[in-house]
């Protein structure tokens, strides 16, 4: 599946203390600045979470007993709304 966002990794970078997130080793293509580090780190992740997530209910799809549900249902929610799907 080709997913709406650039795709990653992503990666930190920048002065401090506003960090910003880019796309290539270049920094031509940053996506956004960060008042904290933290945040930059978190959101510079997001692809790969997002990749781990979809390899997850992917493989969870396939199996007949599912011993919790509701993480099924929640980490099928949260790829939805990542995508904007429902929004």
């Amino acid at each position: 599946m080709t997913e709406p966002w650039t795709p990653g990794p992503w990666r930190v970078g920048g002065p401090a203390p506003r960090p910003w997130v880019f796309v290539n080793e270049s920094g031509a293509a940053w996506i956004a600045n960060y008042h904290h580090p933290v945040d930059a780190r978190l959101i510079a992740a997001a692809p790969e979470m997002a990749a781990l997530l979809q390899a997850w209910a992917d493989e969870h799809d396939h199996t007949d007993v599912i011993d919790d549900d509701t993480t099924c249902e929640m980490t099928r929610a949260l790829l939805a709304r990542i995508r904007g799907e429902g929004a």
